[in-house]
């Protein structure tokens, strides 16, 4: 992996983690915190 690409993803991964930020204030407006997480927790819990 080259310099530029490495580079790339890191600039990725941020703007990834600064839109989480956004989305989990957006949510934490309209639910109580205990919500918040028992939503981000559901999916993974959820049967196949």
């Amino acid at each position: 992996m080259s310099k530029v690409q490495a580079n790339c993803l890191l600039l990725l991964a941020a703007a990834f983690w600064g839109f989480g930020n956004i989305a989990q204030k957006t949510v934490l407006d309209h639910l109580d915190p205990l919500s918040a997480v028992g939503l981000r927790c559901r999916p993974p819990a959820m049967p196949r």
